[in-house]
C-alpha cells in the first residue's frame, strides 16, 4: 500500500502539473515584482519525477490528467489557478488519510470502552465511563450495537481520549503514508514558484482542512497540516518581503517628475487579487490578507507623503532649486495619489468585495489617498496661483494682517498708498488675461498626461482666483474707499478668461 500510495500520490502531482506551471511564462499584472523563476522559464524544472509536457494540456496524458486520475472532465474549469489546483489535491490526500485512519480502527477493532452501569445495550453513546477502559465490547456488539456508522470512514470522528486510535494504527499511518509530506511540499513549492502569491490561497485551503479535523482524532493529518502550513508562511512572508522591497527599488526621480509610478497602478489589482486567494471560509488567511494589503498600500501612501514633507521642510528658504524641488514633489505625489484614488473607487463604489474586512481597507486607503491628493492639489494651486498674482497676494495679505491688530499698513515699508497704486496699475487688463493663459498652459505641462486631474486642477484654480479678486475688491472697498484705487480687471472678465482657457 506504501508503494502505491507514493505511485497514486505522483499521478496526482502530475495531473496538477498544467495548473501549476500555467503562469511560467506569464507577465503578473498584480504583482510588484516578477518571481525569479518567471525570468529563467527556461531553466528545466525539476520537481519530482516528470510525465509528459504539462503545457500541452492536450498532449495524450501530459497536462489532460486531472485530481483522482482520468481525462479532464467538463465540469473542471482550465482557467484553476495553482492554489485552487492545490486545495483539490490537498484535499484528496487528506480524504485518504482519515478513510485509512478510520478503516484500521475497524478492521483491527480498536473499539470504545464499554458503556457505564445502566445504559441499555445497543444505544449509541458518546460518554464512557473512564474506570471500564480496559473492557471492550465483542465484535458482535461493535457492529450489532450501533456503537458506530462503520463504512463512514471518510468523515473525521471526534476525539476521545478512552478511544484514542492505538500505536498500531499510528505505525501502520506512518508506513502508508510515508511520503505525503513530500508530495505536499512538491505541490506547495511548484505551485508557487511562478507565482509565490499563491501561498495565501494555499494557506486557506489548508485552513479548511484543519477546521474539518479540529477536535477529531486524526493527528496524523492535523500534524501534516501544520507542517504544510508552517512552509507556506514561510514563502508567503518571503513574497511579502519581495513586494516591498519592489516598491523601494523604483527611484522618484523628482526632477524630471517620473510619472505614475507602477506600484500605484498595481495596487488596486494586488488588493483584489489578495481578497480572491484569501477565500471566503478562512479567519486566518483573511486577517493575513488585510495585514498585507495594509503594510503594502501604507507603504506605497508613506513614500510620496514623505517626499513631499522633507521636499517643503528644505524648500522653507528662498533657494529657487529648493522651491523648484518642492514643486516637483507635489506633481509627483499629486499625480500618483490621485491615480491610487481613482484605481480603488470601482472596488468601493461598486460593493464587488465579498468581505467586510477587505471592503474597510480598500475604503480606508482610497479615503486616505484622496485626503492627500486634495492637500497635495490644494498646495499646488497655491504655488501655481502665486506666480501671476503672488505681489497682489503678499500685498493685501499685509494689509489685512495690519487692520487685524489695528495697525496702518501706511506705516509698513512697501505697503503705502503710492505702492498700492503703482502695484494696481501693473495689473492691467492684458498683463492678467495673458497671466492666465500661461497659467494654464504651466498647469497643462504639469498634468497634462492626466486630463481628468488638469480638469480638476483648473475648476479649484477658478474658485481660488475668484475667491482673490473677490478678497481684493473687499479690502479696497473697506480701506481704500477714498483713494480712488480700483483693479482694472473685473470679476466677470476674469472669470471670462478662465473658461476660456478650461475650453
Amino acid at each position: 500500500m506504501n508503494k502505491l500510495y507514493s505511485i497514486e500520490g505522483n499521478d496526482l502531482i502530475d495531473s496538477c502539473r498544467f495548473y501549476f506551471f500555467k503562469l511560467r511564462n506569464n507577465t503578473i499584472e498584480y504583482l510588484f515584482s516578477q518571481p525569479a523563476s518567471v525570468t529563467t522559464s527556461t531553466q528545466a524544472v525539476s520537481f519530482g519525477t516528470r510525465r509528459p509536457s504539462a503545457d500541452k494540456q492536450d498532449s495524450g496524458m501530459g497536462g489532460n490528467v486531472l485530481m483522482g486520475g482520468g481525462r479532464r472532465s467538463d465540469s473542471i474549469s482550465v482557467d484553476m489557478q495553482p492554489y485552487q489546483a492545490f486545495s483539490a489535491a490537498s484535499r484528496t490526500l487528506i480524504t485518504n488519510v482519515v478513510v485509512e485512519q478510520n478503516f484500521l480502527a475497524d478492521f483491527f477493532h480498536y473499539a470504545p470502552a464499554k458503556p457505564s452501569t445502566g445504559s441499555k445495550k445497543g444505544r449509541k453513546v458518546d460518554a464512557y465511563d473512564p474506570s471500564t477502559t480496559s473492557a471492550r465490547i465483542t465484535f458482535n456488539e461493535w457492529v450489532t450495537g450501533g456503537w458506530e456508522s462503520i463504512g463512514m470512514w471518510s468523515v473525521p470522528r471526534k476525539y476521545k481520549v478512552q478511544s484514542n486510535i492505538n500505536t498500531e494504527v499510528k505505525n501502520i499511518l506512518e508506513l502508508l503514508f510515508g511520503n505525503l509530506k513530500a508530495h505536499l511540499d512538491s505541490m506547495i513549492d511548484m505551485g508557487t514558484r511562478f507565482d509565490p502569491s499563491q501561498a495565501l490561497g494555499m494557506i486557506a485551503a489548508v485552513e479548511e482542512l484543519e477546521d474539518m479535523c479540529k477536535g477529531t482524532d486524526q493527528l496524523f493529518a492535523i500534524r501534516l497540516l501544520e507542517a504544510a502550513k508552517k512552509h507556506l508562511t514561510t514563502i508567503f512572508d518571503q513574497f511579502v518581503q519581495a513586494q516591498m522591497a519592489a516598491i523601494d527599488d523604483k527611484k522618484l526621480v523628482t526632477k524630471k517628475r517620473s510619472g505614475v509610478q507602477p506600484a500605484v497602478r498595481i495596487f488596486p489589482k494586488f488588493l483584489s487579487h489578495m481578497e480572491s486567494l484569501s477565500g471566503l471560509n478562512s479567519p486566518e488567511a483573511q486577517e493575513l490578507s488585510n495585514q498585507t494589503i495594509s503594510k503594502v498600500g501604507q507603504h506605497i501612501l508613506d513614500t510620496f507623503v514623505n517626499l513631499v514633507t522633507e521636499s517643503k521642510t528644505a524648500a522653507q528658504g528662498n533657494d529657487k532649486d529648493l522651491l523648484k524641488e518642492y514643486l516637483n514633489s507635489l506633481i509627483l505625489a499629486l499625480t500618483n495619489l490621485s491615480t491610487l484614488r481613482d484605481g480603488l473607487a470601482p472596488l468601493v463604489s461598486s460593493s464587488k468585495s465579498e468581505r467586510l474586512g477587505t471592503f474597510n481597507v480598500a475604503k480606508h486607503f482610497y479615503n486616505i489617498s484622496s485626503r492627500h491628493a486634495a492637500t497635495f492639489q490644494h498646495d499646488y494651486v497655491m504655488i501655481l496661483i502665486h506666480r501671476p498674482m503672488g505681489r497682489l497676494i503678499d500685498f493685501f495679505s499685509v494689509v489685512d494682517d495690519a487692520y487685524s491688530r489695528q495697525q496702518s499698513p501706511e506705516l509698513i515699508p512697501g505697503h503705502n498708498r503710492a505702492s498700492l497704486k503703482k502695484l494696481v496699475a501693473a495689473h492691467t487688463q492684458k498683463e492678467v488675461k495673458e497671466a492666465v493663459k500661461l497659467l494654464y498652459k504651466r498647469a497643462e505641462k504639469h498634468l497634462g498626461s492626466q486630463p481628468a486631474l488638469l480638469s480638476a486642477v483648473w475648476r479649484e484654480v477658478r474658485e481660488d482666483m475668484l475667491k482673490l479678486h473677490q478678497s481684493f475688491t473687499a479690502t479696497l472697498t473697506k480701506f481704500y474707499t477714498d483713494s480712488g484705487i480700483t483693479l482694472e480687471f473685473r470679476q466677470a472678465d476674469l472669470l471670462q478668461w478662465l473658461d476660456e482657457q478650461s475650453r
